[in-house]
């Protein structure tokens, strides 16, 4: 009986110790999963703040560095904002009056700067960072706040293990007159642990989903960043940084860089004519058009309105006009837009060099090039010249020269007379407006009248022209002549 009574308390002793062994067990999983709790989610708020805190002073002293940089950094921040309403941290912060208030604030400031960011000089941004920084000690309360709570639920809940321990083992002393009610024991215990690791499971899997969550957002943004939300294609900030990448690969292998930009003719028209829906479905059917191309080399890019783009290298000059002409051939078809038939022309320019690695000469020498295009009319195609560089100089040039033409008061009226073809008499003369060049001599208004129309200087020089040629009908009419 000894023997049996000895080997049943062997056998509870071990029991017990594999009990206290379990114990000790989920007192280490439940250690490790505080550290998901409110102290690691306030902290992780607080530090993506102060991140973007640190992007937003550095875009504010740094004109080199894009507003969609920040933009990203702003998104994520709303993104992270979201758990202050959300699980043991949002009731955390909904008991604290202090915290609650912050949490307001907070989404105050990410609301406004969500709004009107894009809005925004650098030197308000500078101001409104001041705001910013008030939050930062009540912010670090906050984490503070909520490490402490963490700790002192963890020192309850290891308390409470230790206590659990205390009592098994106690109960190990009388394990012969308390057997019965040991197994009983061991029995709920053993429920209470696979209730545990239910829980334990449960929270896992909660924890994977948002995981996996949170890399949707975030690979969504990272898409929404550089792609254009109507048509899905390349966006600018995916043009310029894809070009400075083509630039240096193209400098390193000796390639020449191609750069094309291309808008539509007469795009204006159909927006105005058919509304400005019809004329977003246009530039889907214009885009979807675009990528299904194989134009075997190079990235297509939409830069905003009806402006587009093509970046490759290591093309020729020739390859790069065919390549233009295959895709103008493919915007040229008609569409078919709400039963109603629409056609549509694009102009291209083009810039091919293996000697400039400057971005943003490449794209000012294709926009060049695709002012001369659309000057000579809807589909036409320029490769850039350095004349049209010397162009825009002397057309620079010339505008500068009118400006100051207008100031020193170099145009004059001169009077042109109009005879009776059967009298032979003068009845009355014509004003005609002339400029006094200091270097060109006397110009006629064909030279000068369109630019004059383009620059807005057009105005101004109609009321010299007719305060000047009411005081010449003045003098001449103290003659006794007449003037129309």
């Amino acid at each position: 009986m000894n023997r049996i009574l000895a080997g049943i308390i062997f056998f509870l002793f071990i029991s017990t110790g594999y009990i206290s062994f379990l114990v000790h067990e989920r007192q280490q999983e439940l250690q490790k999963l505080t550290h998901y709790t409110d102290s690691w989610s306030a902290a992780q708020l607080v530090s993506e703040y102060y991140r973007f805190e640190s992007w937003l002073g550095l875009y504010t002293i740094d004109d080199t560095m894009s507003v969609d940089d920040v933009r990203l950094r702003l998104d994520i921040m709303l993104s992270q904002s979201d758990l202050m309403k959300e699980g043991d941290l949002g009731h955390y912060i909904a008991s604290n009056k202090a915290h609650h208030d912050l949490a307001i604030q907070l989404e105050d400031i990410l609301k406004y700067l969500d709004l009107h960011l894009e809005k925004m000089s650098r030197p308000e941004l500078q101001k409104y960072l001041k705001v910013m920084h008030d939050l930062d000690p009540p912010l670090g309360r906050l984490s503070s706040g909520a490490l402490d709570k963490d700790i002192s639920s963890i020192t309850n809940a290891n308390l409470k293990i230790r206590t659990l321990y205390f009592i098994y083992s106690a109960t190990s002393v009388l394990l012969i007159i308390l057997s019965a009610i040991l197994g009983i024991l061991i029995f709920y215990q053993n429920r209470n642990i696979l209730q545990a690791h239910l829980q334990v499971k449960n929270l896992a899997e909660e924890l994977q989903k948002s995981k996996e969550k949170l890399q949707i957002q975030n690979a969504r943004l990272e898409y929404d960043a550089y792609h254009d939300s109507l048509t899905e294609m390349n966006n600018r900030h995916f043009f310029w940084e894809n070009l400075n990448n083509t630039i240096a690969l193209a400098e390193k292998n000796n390639h020449a860089v191609t750069v094309m930009l291309f808008d539509l003719d007469r795009f204006k028209e159909v927006n105005d004519t058919y509304g400005h829906d019809v004329g977003d479905i246009l530039l889907r059917q214009i885009s979807q058009r675009l990528m299904s191309m194989d134009l075997n080399s190079g990235t297509l890019y939409r830069l905003g309105g009806d402006e587009f783009a093509f970046i490759s290298s290591g093309m020729t000059e020739n390859t790069a006009v065919s390549k233009a002409q295959k895709i103008c051939a493919a915007i040229n078809q008609p569409y078919t837009i709400y039963n109603t038939i629409i056609n549509i022309t694009t102009c291209v320019g083009i810039v091919n060099s293996e000697t400039e690695h400057r971005s943003d000469y490449l794209y000012k020498f294709a926009d060049l090039a695709l002012y001369e295009a659309k000057n000579e009319g809807s589909g036409k195609i320029k490769v850039f010249r350095q004349s049209m560089l010397e162009k825009l100089q002397e057309r620079r040039t010339f505008e500068h020269d009118m400006s100051l033409a207008l100031v020193n008061n170099e145009f004059a009226v001169y009077y042109q007379p109009i005879v009776d073809s059967f009298s032979g008499e003068i009845y009355s003369y014509e004003a005609l407006l002339r400029w006094n060049h200091p270097r060109k001599g006397l110009l006629s208004p064909d030279s000068f009248i369109p630019v004059a129309e383009k620059t807005g200087m057009i105005n101004e020089m109609g009321q010299i022209g007719t305060r000047n040629s009411l005081s010449g009908s003045r003098f001449v009419g103290y003659s006794g002549e007449n003037f129309s």
